[in-house]
């Protein structure tokens, strides 16, 4: 299962695993583990959006076995368009995700169902590998004040209580947890 194999579940048991049958000098870990998608994307959004937004992509419809099926990088329509566009909100003006997706897919009509179930309002979460009810909460939350279409999202539900710098338990080795904050405070 792909979304268990991104678990800190499984990183344990299978750093146990490599430990006990491969060598003890392996560490596997996830280095973004401890951070949010949120606070992921504000990173991005803040350190890497000038030389690697036109660049980056993460639409599932973009990446099939027998290449893509859509003509840019991001369809604007799936589950991952819409959270991935909706979590860069609050630092990304429209103008800057259209130039990246080519629209600005949480503020599309035509994904109303899909930001409901995103937001836990309908329906079911999507299966896709997108982030929490909590963090897209949290996103319109952040976002309302650069995008007037997320201020009637965000009547919608009560006020989210979700820190998006709050960082999760992890694995990182000491160096790595250094690296992390050390890039993670500057941003």
């Amino acid at each position: 299962n792909h979304q268990w194999s991104k678990s800190l579940e499984f990183e344990q048991e299978f750093q146990q695993y490599v430990s006990e049958n491969i060598s003890q000098e392996v560490k596997y870990f996830s280095l973004l583990r401890p951070l949010s998608e949120l606070r992921i994307a504000e990173i991005f959004a803040k350190k890497g959006w000038k030389e690697f937004g036109s660049l980056f992509s993460s639409c599932n419809r973009n990446f099939h076995l027998g290449g893509s099926q859509i003509a840019s990088r991001w369809c604007g329509t799936c589950p991952k368009c819409v959270f991935v566009s909706l979590i860069l909100s609050p630092w990304l003006s429209a103008t800057q995700i259209e130039s990246a997706f080519g629209s600005v897919p949480f503020e599309d009509s035509k994904n109303e169902t899909l930001m409901n179930e995103l937001l836990g309002l309908e329906g079911i979460k999507p299966l896709e590998c997108v982030g929490t009810v909590a963090e897209a909460r949290e996103a319109v939350f952040l976002g309302k004040e650069k995008h007037e279409c997320l201020k009637s999202w965000a009547e919608k539900f009560p006020a989210p209580h979700f820190n998006h710098r709050e960082w999760h338990e992890h694995q990182l080795p000491d160096v790595f947890e250094q690296i992390l904050r050390e890039v993670e405070s500057i941003s």
